[in-house]
């Protein structure tokens, strides 16, 4: 049956997630949605900052994002694969984000608060830029 499939490996992405322990429950994506969602996100994180009206000095390297503000301010974004987490540094603190499947969103592991939301607050708190996100 569906169970032995999913033993043989036979299955579609789609299906394999199904496969997975606690799928139902939604506590853990499949790989491949985890990198699908992480990868929009940085590029929606990249578009809107370099759309802010500072010359914000943008970095990109292996799953982190460096972006420096003129007023020397620095958020760093960085995607943490073993946990499935995307994880922003401000100077406010680090904040933890584990991707919500129900509300299609990010949210904080501690506080529960989207990301998209708080990223906008937390801008505005730092370096007084108000932030346009094209999809949230």
């Amino acid at each position: 049956g569906a169970r032995m499939a999913c033993i043989a490996g036979a299955l579609s992405a789609e299906q394999r997630v199904r496969c997975l322990p606690g799928y139902h429950r939604q506590s853990r994506m499949a790989d491949n949605r985890y990198y699908e969602q992480i990868e929009e996100t940085f590029e929606q994180v990249e578009t809107a900052l370099e759309e802010l009206p500072d010359d914000v000095d943008i970095r990109g390297a292996e799953g982190v994002i460096n972006a420096t503000f003129s007023n020397g301010v620095v958020f760093v974004f960085s995607r943490q694969p073993p946990t499935e987490q995307l994880w922003l540094a401000t100077p406010g603190g680090g904040f933890h984000y584990a991707w919500d499947e129900t509300d299609a969103l990010w949210r904080d592991t501690k506080s529960g608060a989207s990301f998209h939301e708080f990223l906008v607050e937390e801008l505005e708190r730092h370096t007084g830029l108000q932030l346009g996100w094209v999809s949230h």
